[in-house]
């Protein structure tokens, strides 16, 4: 179930999945953007609209029609161009471009920005800031979550609790494998997650468990390496002991994200 079949009117109409336009830099460095973040916005029940094909034209009236048709944009705002410092990074001045208009036409932004980049956009319009820290991608993902949970479906939540993963390529190849890090969290509505006690992650054949400690926070997760895709086993454990443990069986596949509902 998407998380806009959960959101049914009081008639048991679904209605329409919101489209959401997703600007992002369009280099190899933030593929990852488009394999990882475009499949969980669907996932969470949006239709995404993208300027891929035609970024190399700027503004152009189809992109503009794009955003202009959309009730939000996401923006990735990315390391993209060193300055002569090398301290401090700007981003696509395409997406700046992409910003801009959203703005102009008056459509909110969220911006997902990358640590270390100078950016002016300043505080006009409607924007909301979430911080991206390259080493720990799935944060933002969470965060993500909830704001368009808010923004998109007046903050409401099916209830659901879910084991994610996004994968990242590293600059590591080997015998013509390319590596990925990637990234597992368990993630889902606040009530559901307050009575989880412990999640641990059984890798593929690997024989060490990551167990991760109740903590109030709200994600479980863990990290790990691959070159290709691998079976995991996450096992869920609960603060009211008389619960039965919880076991979920996903496939992390590369490149890009998915998500495997806790039944």
């Amino acid at each position: 179930m998407s998380a806009d079949e959960g959101h049914a009117n009081k008639t048991g109409v679904t209605p329409a999945k919101p489209t959401v336009f997703l600007a992002y830099p369009f280099g190899e460095r933030d593929k990852w953007i488009r394999n990882c973040i475009l499949p969980l916005l669907r996932a969470w029940g949006c239709q995404v609209e993208t300027g891929d094909k035609h970024w190399a034209k700027g503004i152009s009236v189809a992109v503009g029609n794009q955003i202009a048709n959309s009730r939000l944009l996401v923006a990735f705002l990315t390391q993209h161009q060193q300055l002569a410092n090398k301290k401090r990074w700007v981003p696509s001045e395409w997406v700046l471009q992409e910003i801009g208009f959203a703005l102009g036409k008056g459509i909110p932004v969220l911006l997902i920005r990358e640590q270390d980049l100078e950016t002016k956009i300043g505080i006009a319009g409607d924007i909301q800031f979430i911080e991206l820290d390259a080493y720990h991608p799935f944060q933002a993902c969470t965060e993500l979550r909830e704001a368009i949970r808010d923004l998109l479906f007046d903050g409401l939540d099916d209830g659901s609790v879910a084991l994610y993963h996004l994968t990242k390529p590293t600059d590591e190849v080997t015998k013509g494998k390319q590596w990925y890090d990637f990234w597992l969290w368990i993630d889902g509505s606040e009530g559901c997650l307050e009575q989880i006690s412990e999640v641990s992650y059984e890798i593929e054949a690997d024989s060490k468990s990551y167990v991760d400690p109740a903590e109030k926070r709200p994600t479980f997760d863990t990290y790990a390496m691959t070159n290709d895709s691998v079976s995991i086993t996450a096992t869920i454990s609960f603060i009211d002991e008389k619960k039965p443990k919880k076991v979920v069986h996903h496939t992390v596949r590369v490149p890009g994200s998915g998500m495997t509902k806790v039944q």
